[in-house]
């Protein structure tokens, strides 16, 4: 199939595959990611200025050209004809959230190379091997890994393994949502989630925030003996603060009958 060029980008202009759905029609030509494309979807001249890059349903069947752009935050390749994953290395420092939904992924291998990611969304692939999906484990940011819907739906082959969920959860220590369902870090919970075990959680017990011979003291005070004296010492700053109001109000009265009786002289 003939690579489709900017020249003629009003040809696959907003062809997004339906979620979920195979992409047939929907770009019938092979778009090449270039420099030009990069500019013309994100509007940027200078690639290493882009921060989020939507190149979803355009057909693309290999990855180019992104280690120029060194900023990249954010990349959505959904819903093309991507069968493996290379030429992302160069965005490893940078790189936090990738879509890759509804591709023809079957491994993840250059996925160990992105060290800052922490949210990758695989739905609608054919991922079958458990090993490759662990071999996420390198990546220490990692916190969100969608391999299918939170109902179940757009699974890869690998979900219905069955020990997907404890493996991954075992294996990824940091991971706190697998496939939209959120859950404790390990390093948050007293126990593994599900991890076969006895479901059964020891909390220790309660400690007081007041020590008890604190608590203790207290019963013993008598709210009326301990309150009573700044009651009554602020009743005496009060009285005297009026009895200073009260000579200063003479004090301007005397002063306003004083300027009257040197006026009418």
């Amino acid at each position: 199939k003939a690579t489709v060029s900017v020249l003629n980008w009003a040809a696959v202009e907003g062809t997004h595959a339906v979620q979920g759905r195979e992409m047939t029609d929907y770009a019938e030509q092979d778009v090449a990611i270039t420099p030009d494309l990069i500019k013309l979807v994100t509007g940027q001249f200078d690639l290493g200025s882009v921060v989020t890059l939507p190149l979803c349903g355009l057909g693309i069947r290999q990855i180019d050209v992104l280690e120029r752009c060194h900023s990249l935050q954010q990349l959505d390749l959904s819903s093309n004809r991507l069968a493996k994953i290379h030429n992302v290395a160069g965005l490893g420092r940078c790189l936090v959230r990738l879509d890759l939904r509804f591709n023809a992924l079957t491994r993840l291998e250059g996925l160990q190379a992105l060290e800052s990611l922490q949210c990758v969304k695989l739905q609608g692939n054919k991922i079958t091997d458990i090993d490759t999906v662990l071999g996420l484990a390198g990546l220490g940011r990692l916190r969100a890994l969608h391999l299918q819907d939170l109902g179940g739906a757009n699974a890869n082959p690998v979900c219905s393994h069955p020990k997907y969920r404890d493996a991954l959860v075992r294996k990824l220590a940091r991971l706190g949502n697998l496939d939209g369902e959120y859950f404790l870090s390990e390093e948050c919970r007293p126990r593994l989630v599900c991890d076969g075990e006895s479901s059964d959680v020891v909390i220790p017990q309660q400690q007081h925030w007041i020590a008890r011979e604190h608590l203790a003291a207290a019963a013993f005070i008598n709210p009326d003996t301990f309150l009573a004296p700044p009651t009554r010492h602020m009743r005496e700053l009060t009285t005297e603060c009026e009895a200073v109001l009260d000579k200063a109000d003479a004090l301007l009265k005397r002063q306003v009958e004083i300027r009257a009786n040197m006026d009418n002289e």
